[in-house]
């Protein structure tokens, strides 16, 4: 599955692609609702499912270096349970791609209004798109740079609030705020309903923060050494996701009361202001923007592989499969831009309603992906371990850890289920996997031999 493909991403880009992959703007914003809904809980929430999405990592890990030709953790999807199971897998991934590419190019146009009130709102969402193709039409060496420089500004950000904090919890008082102290973390309660409910409520916003985990599994084909780069940068997300969300949520509770934290608001902003930074909002309206880039561009490259391997298996097109002389599935990187710029002027003439419910069922398609990575690699490791062959990178403690992450998935199904605003988005993403496996019958009954040959 790798012929065309070129191995250029070096060790220090897929690293802080998986980095970036799980720090999005939706941190720096969403945090505000997770800490107003549950305030210290919101850590805890995040631990846990940090050490889920870990679970989730090494064992797409496993299955990435095991095979690394198979480009996308869709391929292994496909070895392991079957071509209906990668058809929905594939399908259903890549329709969240586009949906997540056409909320952050909107986002752009949104963010911008804050510096250029006149500006229509589709200009920056088209330059945006524009310069995104290009990238992604270059040497994937130009992309894997372009996402390191990204995802270094939204890590320095992160770093700079981590050191305030921690002044604050040394020095309380020395930055000006009186009612900043680690005393915050316990003084205000755990949260709407008690510890127990806000856990639970909060438990969603948290989980869907680590979108785009799964990204590093589709460098694998198009690393230079994925042997000794992905084992690294698997490894290494568990020591970020502690610093990165258990550190800056810890900074964020010591340096403002969390009660204050207002949904829709960045608590970001609001720290910054309370320090009297001048130009706080615009300061980290920077970061946002670049953070939003980061993510469009990510979706946009992981569309872009994932509807290759769909064409490889036989999902789609074989021609979608084509690589050009730089490298990259040209074809594939077309298809998708086109998609996104045609659903960005869908975006325009829906109501907001409409676009807010499809945004929302994304990130519960991608969760069920999650769940059959799982799956799958519990199949890989039966099979290898029938045959007596060791795994050159075994996920810690499987088959239990795989158990404990589809019992936390199903858990997750029943909050989702049973909180009102969640029950339509996830009722839609039902509806989607419903469909889309009822297509994939049909299509195994009536073209048997449309699927290509694996190699």
């Amino acid at each position: 599955m790798t012929d065309g493909l070129r191995r250029e991403l070096s060790t220090r880009q897929v690293e802080f692609l998986a980095m970036g992959g799980t720090v999005g703007a939706g941190f720096f914003v969403g945090s505000g609702q997770g800490l107003h809904m549950a305030g210290p809980m919101l850590g805890l929430a995040y631990g846990v499912c940090g050490l889920v999405v870990f679970i989730i990592a090494r064992c797409l890990g496993e299955l990435s270096i095991a095979d690394p030709a198979q480009g996308s953790f869709v391929g292994h999807i496909d070895r392991q349970l079957g071509p209906a199971f990668a058809f929905v897998s594939g399908w259903s991934y890549w329709l969240t791609a586009v949906l997540v590419c056409m909320a952050e190019l909107t986002a752009v146009g949104l963010l911008l209004h804050a510096w250029f009130p006149g500006l229509p709102q589709w200009i920056p969402a088209f330059l945006v798109m524009a310069l995104l193709f290009a990238v992604n039409q270059s040497a994937v060496r130009i992309f894997g740079e372009s996402e390191f420089w990204l995802a270094i500004l939204k890590i320095g950000t992160i770093v700079v609030f981590l050191l305030l904090g921690l002044l604050a919890a040394l020095l309380p008082g020395h930055l000006g705020l009186g009612d900043a102290g680690v005393a915050n973390i316990w003084r205000f309660g755990t949260g709407a309903g008690g510890s127990v409910a806000g856990f639970c409520a909060v438990l969603p916003v948290a989980l869907f923060s680590f979108g785009g985990v799964e990204l590093f599994s589709m460098a694998a084909a198009e690393t230079a050494d994925p042997v000794r780069t992905l084992p690294r940068a698997v490894n290494g997300l568990l020591f970020r996701v502690i610093v990165f969300y258990l550190g800056a949520t810890a900074a964020l509770l010591v340096l403002m009361p969390w009660p204050l934290s207002v949904p829709g608001t960045s608590p970001f902003v609001s720290v910054l202001q309370r320090l009297h930074v001048p130009a706080a909002a615009a300061l980290l309206n920077v970061v946002l923007i670049s953070a939003v880039v980061s993510t469009c561009n990510s979706m946009l490259y992981g569309a872009t592989r994932t509807l290759r391997t769909l064409a490889l298996g036989g999902h789609a097109p074989a021609r979608w499969a084509e690589v050009g002389r730089r490298g990259v599935p040209v074809t594939a990187s077309r298809i998708s831009v086109a998609v996104v710029s045609a659903v960005i002027v869908l975006n325009y003439l829906l109501p907001s309603e409409i676009f807010g419910l499809l945004l929302g069922m994304t990130a519960i398609v991608v969760t069920a992906n999650w769940t059959l990575i799982v799956v799958a690699h519990l199949r890989f490791r039966r099979r290898r371990g029938s045959l007596g062959q060791p795994s050159p990178f075994p996920a810690p403690l499987s088959p239990v850890s795989n158990g404990l992450v589809l019992a936390f998935v199903a858990v997750l199904a029943v909050i989702l289920a049973l909180d009102p605003s969640q029950r339509a988005p996830f009722l839609l993403a039902v509806a989607t996997f419903v469909v889309l496996a009822v297509l994939a019958a049909l299509r195994a009954r009536l073209r048997p031999s449309l699927r290509a040959e694996r190699p």
